[in-house]
């Protein structure tokens, strides 16, 4: 396998984190091309807007999901740094089983200061996640949680470890549809009015 240029991955990496806390919609707009193109460049991947193949990776995998920031993402995959999660905390809600309702918990959750924490930017990065090389544990939820506990506990985990590039599996952002142009949307989205689109792959 040929390598691939330093400048390349260095450029991946630039554009994650301009990304991220990047609060200019135009550039926001322009940069995103150009950022899932060298993440296919340089990984190997293939961007697809097709999630449910990827929930279904993560569940075949026997995966769990949470939200990250997707410069930590693109740092382990790009040059294998891991990133620690949970970090001894108690036992907090910061990751989810690969169910819809899951899914659905982790990305209507982040921005919220709730169980399960969220980072803005140019969307939510749902990284799929498998759990041989962390901890895992159920959640203690608070007694006078109003939300729905029985639910929440069969949705939720907390992970506590680091976890690597070996270690993720699925990763698929959700984007605001405003933040892309009409002319990167696949032909499936220029048919629908979704508030969001999605872009991600598999490793």
């Amino acid at each position: 396998m040929n390598e691939i240029p330093s400048v390349e991955v260095e450029e991946v990496l630039r554009l994650a984190e301009a990304l991220e806390f990047s609060d200019d919609e135009v550039s926001i707009r322009e940069q995103l091309p150009s950022f899932f193109h060298y993440l296919e460049v340089t990984l190997g991947v293939t961007i697809t807007n097709d999630v449910t193949n990827l929930y279904a990776h993560m569940k075949e995998k026997q995966c769990l999901g949470r939200i990250e920031h997707i410069s930590r993402i693109v740092k382990a995959l790009e040059k294998n740094i891991p990133f620690e999660i949970g970090k001894g905390d108690t036992h907090y809600a910061n990751a989810v089983i690969p169910e819809p309702e899951g899914i659905s918990l982790a990305f209507g959750e982040g921005q919220a200061p709730g169980p399960i924490r969220i980072m803005i930017g140019f969307g939510k990065t749902l990284v799929g996640f498998t759990t041989d090389n962390i901890s895992v544990s159920n959640v203690d939820f608070i007694e006078d949680d109003f939300r729905d506990t029985q639910k929440r506990t069969y949705l939720c985990r907390h992970v506590d470890g680091q976890l690597s590039k070996e270690d993720i599996k699925t990763v698929v952002v959700r984007i605001p549809r405003k933040l892309v142009a009409l002319e990167n949307l696949f032909d499936d989205e220029k048919e629908v009015s979704s508030p969001f689109v999605f872009r991600g792959f598999l490793i």
